[in-house]
C-alpha cells in the first residue's frame, strides 16, 4: 500500500468544510492473452473488491455478475438498434 500525506489549504477548494480529502489509487494488472470478455470481468471484479473491501467474496462476485449482465444487455440493445 502506498500512502502519501500532503498538507495544503483545502478549505477554499471544498464545497463542504471537512478538512481532508483522500484519493485511492488502484493499479490492476491483467494478462494480455485473455479474451476481452474475461479482461472486462477481471477489471470489474478488481474495482468492486478494492472499493468494497469488507464485503464477502460471494457478494463481490454477485455484483460483478449484475454489472456484466447489464453491460451485455446494453451491448445487445445497441446492436439491435444499429441493425434496425
Amino acid at each position: 500500500m502506498n500512502i502519501t500525506v500532503v498538507q495544503e489549504d483545502l478549505m477554499d477548494k471544498m464545497t463542504e468544510p471537512i478538512g481532508e480529502c483522500a484519493l485511492c489509487s488502484l493499479e490492476i494488472t491483467i494478462d494480455r492473452n485473455l479474451s476481452p470478455e474475461v479482461k472486462r470481468r477481471l477489471a470489474i471484479h478488481a474495482v468492486i473488491e478494492n472499493y468494497c473491501r469488507m464485503w464477502p467474496h460471494a457478494k463481490v462476485d454477485q455484483l460483478e455478475d449484475f454489472i456484466v449482465d447489464a453491460l451485455e444487455q446494453l451491448e445487445e440493445v445497441s446492436n439491435e438498434n444499429r441493425t434496425g
